[in-house]
């Protein structure tokens, strides 16, 4: 049997991530289990590794999903950089994808995981909102 990471001194002293803290961000991303794991080429089965304590997270995983979450944040900025000069039109519609397969015949689809974009669309509706722009969320293949 492998031991327990999570009680292993050197687990505690050399981690980057608790797996509370990994699944924790993953979810605050809007990342499912295998959008984690497309995201940073391992199999569902090593996430959920991680997320048990069972083997440590690497730096370059720690490391993508504060790209990802920086990415995030600077898309809002700009989603609110540019509405801010619409509110003129009525409410702005920030459309939202079902789907890969909708995001991915959208021009204006990020590269943002399906999950991902979903929760940045919410970060960007809260930010707007705090700004004064109404706005309302669509479903893009209803547009």
């Amino acid at each position: 049997l492998m031991p327990n990471l999570l009680t292993s001194p050197a687990y505690v002293l050399d981690q980057l991530m608790t797996p509370a803290e990994f699944d924790t961000r993953r979810r605050s991303l809007g990342l499912s289990i295998g959008e984690v794991a497309a995201l940073v080429g391992v199999s569902e089965k090593t996430i959920n590794n991680w997320t048990r304590g069972q083997t440590a997270i690497p730096a370059d995983v720690v490391a993508a999903l504060g790209a990802l979450e920086d990415a995030m944040a600077e898309a809002v900025e700009n989603v609110v950089e540019i509405a801010t000069d619409m509110t003129d039109e009525g409410p702005l519609v920030l459309w939202r994808y079902r789907t890969p397969d909708d995001q991915a015949r959208s021009h204006h689809a990020s590269s943002l995981p399906l999950g991902a974009h979903a929760m940045m669309i919410g970060w960007a509706a809260d930010a707007l909102e705090a700004e004064g722009v109404t706005c309302v969320i669509e479903w893009a293949d209803q547009a």
